[in-house]
């Protein structure tokens, strides 16, 4: 982006000093945004979330290959094909860590950006409006508020995929690239049960892009959306919630989400989702019917795709909504959605500034002047003021997401923990973070075979311990205490054990881990600090271990030679 604000600078010839006041806010307003999120999923787990083992069950063969097959089947009620593809690309190359597929949507959603500021290019504003747009664009997309789809990197590998192929299929239709319009579409379908709206948002840019008389020759697009949604219907589980026959409380919910997406509340999201709402489509509709400026298109398409999207979430998961209200992980279509409202408007305004003007032709001098002074100023102010508010609501320090995610890393370590003692087959719903085991993870051996994280040469949560038989301490150091050893709920044979951790006067230097061993000093579990705000003598811990017969002891290693002991059963 600097690169391209500095070519920009120096095709102007000589600049005001302003200007590059102007130009070095921008960088720092997009650099911020972007560093924060690398932030976030660099201090995230290295472990895959949730709904990822659903899928990495029909993804990998038993010898850890890959299912060609598999990746076109359903999961979650979606088709998420290109998803899986990166899925496996990731345990390839970085043994499916999660950070390294959050980085790789980083990626994902800059390449969005740098599809977008290709159309804000092509738009008849002008070049200082085009970078205040194109800030907007990174602001919106790297909001705090939509980390989920980067900290939990499946997730954003298919929400934010899909939304690239959309973006990336538009603007091919917008530059009249009909068959790689066409086939870009195919991948955004592929991608997430959103990505199906592409069909109608490339229609819509087609219809620019053309006469009246013309419209019809978008059928293969049309064509594209009917197959899609018949193998959609056919194929999979409905992508809505079959309980939601509500669709009144559904745009309800859509109007109060594209507030909630600015970080607003109450009757001030209400209007503000309202005027979203409704005002996208007619905006849309005017640029289509009668201002049919060609350069437009591409933004009509995006507009069209948030806006239904934004429906679509709010009918298919209205229950979901109502129950625990916005949620991050639906943020990029709210935000796609309030930039094609922006966009819309600052061309609509354009145009409509040129129309009065013309309109006033004839009239007296005094009145031409107030007329053109008058859409002069509204036509320059308001898309400013717009793109201002909707920039400052993107930066917003919207926490929410990344104190879930502290807030589930001993979890996500205890999970590690499972999978290393070999004791979640059988139940991918402790993997998922649910309480029930109706479904079966039996892939643990297939992980092994594809090297996939936790089982890689450097995880050392049990220090190189588990399964190894202890020596006798040498010196024997005590503290903390061990408050409760109870069946885990979600997994057979499992003892969940808990406790608090020694004085920190007692510990050298850091924890390296913390271990269980039984009567016979064999390492079978391991624990881990749980976070909280607790004073240093009493810091929590949790670890797993397979049931034993008869007593057990916990050791914490710390720089020293010999472990802490912190009470025998």
């Amino acid at each position: 982006m600097v690169a391209k604000i500095k070519s920009s600078i120096t095709s102007q010839g000589n600049t005001a000093p302003w200007n590059y006041i102007y130009y070095a806010i921008l960088t720092i307003v997009a650099a911020v945004s972007i560093y924060r999120m690398v932030d976030a999923v660099l201090s995230g787990s290295k472990l895959q979330y949730a709904d990822y083992w659903r899928t990495i069950e029909h993804l990998l063969l038993p010898d850890g290959s890959i299912d060609m097959a598999g990746i076109f089947l359903f999961s979650n009620q979606h088709l998420i094909a290109i998803p899986q593809l990166l899925y496996w690309l990731n345990i390839k190359l970085f043994s499916g860590s999660n950070i390294a597929l959050g980085l790789l949507v980083v990626a994902i959603v800059c390449s969005t950006a740098a599809v977008l500021y290709l159309m804000i290019r092509r738009s008849r504003i002008g070049h200082t409006l085009q970078l205040a747009l194109l800030t907007m664009v990174v602001a919106l997309l790297f909001g705090m508020a939509g980390a989920w789809n980067f900290i939990y990197a499946m997730s954003g590998a298919a929400w934010l995929t899909a939304n690239f192929f959309v973006v990336l299929a538009v603007y091919l239709r917008s530059r009249d690239l009909t068959v790689a319009a066409f086939l870009t579409a195919i991948l955004a379908t592929l991608s997430y049960g959103t990505g199906i709206l592409v069909w109608p948002a490339i229609c819509a840019a087609g219809a620019l892009r053309r006469p009246y008389q013309s419209w019809w020759r978008e059928w293969p697009y049309v064509a594209g959306f009917g197959i899609s949604a018949f193998v959609v219907l056919v194929l999979g589980t409905s992508i809505y919630d079959p309980g939601t026959k509500h669709y009144a409380l559904a745009i309800s919910l859509a109007a109060t989400f594209l507030g909630n997406t600015l970080g607003l509340a109450g009757i001030t999201a209400d209007i503000a989702g309202w005027t979203v709402l409704t005002a996208t489509p007619i905006l849309g509709l005017w640029l289509t019917l009668f201002s049919r400026r060609r350069e437009d298109a591409g933004w009509v398409g995006v507009a069209l795709y948030g806006w239904s999207a934004v429906l679509m979430i709010a009918y298919g998961r209205a229950l979901f909504i109502v129950a625990h209200g916005f949620a991050g992980r639906y943020y990029s279509i709210g935000a796609l959605t309030w930039l094609g409202f922006t966009v819309l408007l600052t061309l609509t305004l354009r145009n409509l500034a040129g129309y009065f003007v013309t309109q006033n032709r004839d009239a007296k001098e005094d009145t031409r002047m107030a007329v053109a002074s008058g859409m002069g100023k509204l036509n320059t102010l308001t898309p400013y003021l717009l793109i201002a508010l909707v920039t400052l609501a993107g930066l917003r320090l919207d926490t929410s997401e990344v104190t879930k995610r502290d807030n589930r890393l001993a979890h996500q370590q205890l999970n590690e923990i499972a999978l290393q003692l070999d004791i979640v087959d059988g139940s991918v719903g402790y993997l998922e973070g649910y309480t029930n085991n109706e479904k079966h993870f039996s892939s643990t051996q297939s992980l092994k075979n594809a090297g996939h994280y936790p089982f890689v040469s450097d995880w050392n949560l049990d220090c190189g311990l588990l399964g190894t038989v202890l020596p006798k301490p040498t010196e024997m150091r005590k503290g903390g205490n061990i408050h409760g050893v109870k069946p885990e709920i979600r997994l057979d044979s499992v003892e969940r054990i808990t406790g608090t951790m020694p004085a920190k006067s007692i510990i050298e230097g850091d924890v390296r881990c913390i271990v269980v061993v039984d009567i016979t000093a064999t390492v079978i579990g391991i624990g881990v600090v749980r976070p909280g705000q607790y004073s240093e003598s009493s810091q929590r811990f949790t670890a797993l271990a397979r049931k034993t017969n008869g007593d057990m002891v916990v050791y914490v290693y710390d720089k020293s030679d010999s472990p802490i002991v912190l009470e025998s059963l």
